[in-house]
């Protein structure tokens, strides 16, 4: 395993939601990454919903960049469900993507508990 790299941009690399479970898989074990950049990857809800899980656990991560992928009010969920839980992460973008209503409370609500993001 890679124990130096502590930034990685992934950016429009279809990676998708299978690449975004290989991605959660090394987040559940990665000690050293600080930020990952994965804008325009076409990466919907249940490619983020193993990418929350794994940020439960992962306690190194400061960014994560999902800019423009397809994350919808589901997965804005999982992502705040998580971040309820960590207390590391520091940044996190979610732009153009399709939160909606229910997924803006679902994040809202996190904040109320999250002490870390910025």
């Amino acid at each position: 395993m890679n124990t130096t790299l502590t930034a990685i941009d992934l950016s429009n690399n279809r990676l998708g939601d299978l690449g975004a479970k290989f991605i959660a898989d090394v987040l559940n074990v990665n000690t050293t990454l600080k930020s990952i950049t994965m804008r325009l990857n076409k990466i919907g809800d249940a490619g983020v919903s193993v990418i929350a899980e794994a940020l439960k656990v992962n306690n190194t991560l400061k960014k994560i960049d999902f800019y423009s992928n397809n994350i919808g009010g589901d997965g804005a969920a999982q992502i705040a469900e998580a971040l309820k839980v960590n207390m590391t992460l520091t940044g996190l973008i979610l732009g153009s993507n399709a939160i909606g209503d229910a997924g803006a409370k679902n994040l809202a609500d996190m904040l109320k508990v999250n002490t870390t993001l910025t």
